[in-house]
């Protein structure tokens, strides 16, 4: 997960409704990176773009992983 290791801050651990609002935005953020083809990345993902182009970033380095 893109968030696992940043400083998100919660208001009650638990919370339904933050537990909701970052799952969606989770899932929002690998839909763009990682599904959804972009037309300035000649139709690549920006995850296929990073692996074709600059093979060098690893998933260590890069969110999209």
């Amino acid at each position: 997960m893109p968030y696992e290791n940043q400083n998100i801050q919660v208001n009650e651990p638990g919370d339904p409704v933050q537990m909701h609002t970052l799952s969606t935005l989770i899932n929002k953020e690998r839909f763009y990176n990682q599904i959804r083809p972009h037309q300035a990345l000649d139709y690549l993902t920006p995850a296929e773009y990073i692996n074709k182009y600059h093979p060098e970033v690893t998933s260590e380095k890069s969110h999209m992983y």
